[in-house]
């Protein structure tokens, strides 16, 4: 509401290659996505700079509807505890059981300098 038209709203977004959908960005009728860049921060995790740009005043209807519309809130990395330890287990010393195929992953991601 207090966003002028035209005005841009940034934020950050947490993100890993694996939980990383576009989908689940949040949406609202009177914003359209400008930009959503990555920043890789090690070789498992990253962030998105997502840029929102105003396109129309703000309306409660249209707000409500899509509000109505759009799916549970969770993204799937608010989840990432669960997602680690589903795939990895622990065995009875608490030592790390890694699958078969853990060693084989390549250990960096973007341009290699």
């Amino acid at each position: 509401r207090m966003l002028v038209v035209g005005g841009r709203l940034v934020y950050f977004v947490p993100a890993t290659p694996d939980t990383y959908s576009e989908d689940e960005l949040p949406s609202h009728p009177a914003l359209r996505t400008l930009y959503n860049s990555e920043q890789i921060l090690t070789p498992r995790y990253s962030r998105r700079l997502i840029t929102m740009e105003k396109v129309g005043r703000y309306d409660a209807a249209a707000a409500a509807a899509a509000h109505a519309l759009q799916p549970d809130p969770t993204m799937k990395i608010d989840k990432l505890t669960e997602l680690v330890f589903a795939v990895y287990g622990r065995d009875e010393n608490g030592k790390t059981i890694y699958p078969p195929d853990a060693l084989n992953v390549k250990k960096f991601r973007g341009k290699m300098v």
